[in-house]
Formats: structure tokens, sequence, C-alpha cells
């Protein structure tokens, strides 16, 4: 996600000045440049296509976004071919999926169908794809990337030498809100919210694997959000005292 937001940066130009144009010119030109930044990363990237994945993915954007209570929009999403648990969001309402994500849910949606008869694996897709949907639009939702360019606007016109990424990142403060509003929209869309911890606790087993093999830097997602254990402890329930 952090290539995808610098991808956006760098068609923004940044070459206006914050204080010469309103929010809604600049949130108007961000929109336009959100769809010309995704189609760049797609291109760059390259995407693949997971016709299992499909209908659960379609399905869960459409709950989510239909009973979310917000103005409804068209998402337009694509499963990228990278290895990697990852997934994100442009301003424009273009989301990514990596493949990786699909492939260890697959894993996981395996074991549960040789040890439960009766399991169906749509719906078990669809079950593990929500949370992380509804974790992306709870960026969407609260304007999150659209804050983070008002924020790198400002630091342009004032101090050039601080536009280094880094330094405009999503704060913690906006993963943890991106995790409760996700957790409300799957108990407005009529999901088991309790299946975001089950995310996050399959997120905690990735990286507590990678941080034993000495590898802490093995999935770039986890260097870019709070741990999930720390995002666990947010939640109450009864695994909370643990995390």
């Amino acid at each position: 996600m952090k290539k995808l937001l610098t991808l956006l940066l760098v068609f923004c130009g940044l070459s206006m000045s914050y204080g010469d144009v309103t929010d809604d010119e600049i949130e108007s030109y961000i929109l336009r440049q959100s769809n010309i930044a995704f189609k760049q990363y797609i291109n760059s990237r390259g995407t693949v296509d997971v016709p299992v994945w499909d209908e659960a993915i379609s399905s869960a954007f459409n709950k989510l976004i239909t009973n979310s209570g917000e103005s409804s929009f068209n998402a337009v999403y694509a499963i990228i071919n990278d290895s990697d648990f990852n997934a994100g969001c442009l301003p424009g309402g273009q989301f990514i999926i990596n493949k990786g994500a699909l492939d260890l849910f697959d894993g996981i949606i395996k074991k549960q169908l040789s040890s439960k008869k009766g399991t169906n694996a749509s719906e078990l897709r669809e079950a593990l794809i929500a949370p992380v949907i509804a974790h992306e639009l709870g960026h969407y939702y609260n304007k999150h990337q659209f804050k983070t360019f008002i924020k790198l606007m400002e630091l342009a016109s004032s101090s050039p030498e601080k536009l280094a990424y880094g330094n405009i990142r999503y704060s913690i403060a906006n993963e943890y809100e991106a995790d409760y509003t996700g957790y409300l929209l799957l108990q407005k869309a009529g999901y088991e919210p309790d299946l975001m911890l089950v995310t996050l606790e399959i997120m905690n087993i990735i990286n507590q694997e990678s941080m034993k093999g000495g590898d802490i830097n093995a999935n770039q997602y986890f260097l870019d959000h709070p741990s999930p254990h720390k995002r666990l402890a947010k939640f109450k329930s009864g695994r909370q005292e643990y995390h």
C-alpha cells in the first residue's frame, strides 16, 4: 500500500500551493489522480484472475457498502500478483488485494474443509475476505487518504524537505479507526463482527512466524501497520487480556 500511495503522490505533482486552492478543489483533483495512479499501479505490478474468489469479494463489497449508511459508490478492485499478505485502497474508491492474501486464506479453507464435514467453501471465503475489505472501507469512509494528502500539501508549502513518504504515512490512530469502523461495517452488513478479530489473529500468526524466522521485515504489511497484538487489544473480547 505504501508504494501505491507513493505513486499517487508522484502523479499529484505537488506544484500547487495549498493556500491557493479550496479543500473541494483539492479533493476533486485527488480523486481524478487516484484513478490514474490505480491504473498505473496495476499495470506496473501485474494482476491475476482468481475466479473462485470473485463471488466472495463482490458479495462482501456489495453488502458492506449497501449497509454502511454512507453514500453508495461503485468500488473497483484488482487482485495484484504479489505473494505478500496485503490490501489497500485509494481515495477514489479503487482497491487492491494481493494474491498472497487469497493464497493464505485458501490454505485455511483447505484445512477447514478437510477437518469439518459440511463446511461451505464459498461461505468461508466471504467470511475471511469481508474483514479485510471492511478495514479498507474504514480508511475510505474516514477519508484517511484525503487527510494524508492535505497534510502533505501543507508540508509542501512550508517545508519541502519534509516530503519524504515516511513523514506522511497513515497514523496508528488511522489504523485503529479503520479496524473499529470495519467492525461496525461488518455488524451492519449482517456479518459476525468478531470476524475482524479472527482475521487479526490470523495476521498475528503470520507476524509471529516471520519473527521466529528472524525476518521481521518479511512482509511490508507489518511495517506499515501496528502489530496485530496491539490491534486485537483494542477490542473487548475474551482474548483481550492475552493480547
